[in-house]
């Protein structure tokens, strides 16, 4: 997802580069992108219901 995209667009040399990468991304997650996170989860959360914990690929 974003998280990853972001923190391995380029290459990292160190773990260090890869916690601050992550931070920085982190901080950069707004409002809008959390609601669309929310959305989707119900969205998921319903076809999951409704095939009673079954496959929900199809539903989606």
């Amino acid at each position: 997802g974003h998280l990853k995209q972001n923190v391995y667009l380029t290459e990292l040399a160190s773990p260090e580069e890869v916690i601050a990468r992550m931070q920085l991304t982190i901080r950069s997650i707004n409002g809008a992108m959390l609601r669309r996170v929310r959305e989707n989860l119900i969205v998921r959360t319903e076809a999951c219901i409704k095939a009673r914990g079954g496959h929900i690929e199809n539903l989606l």
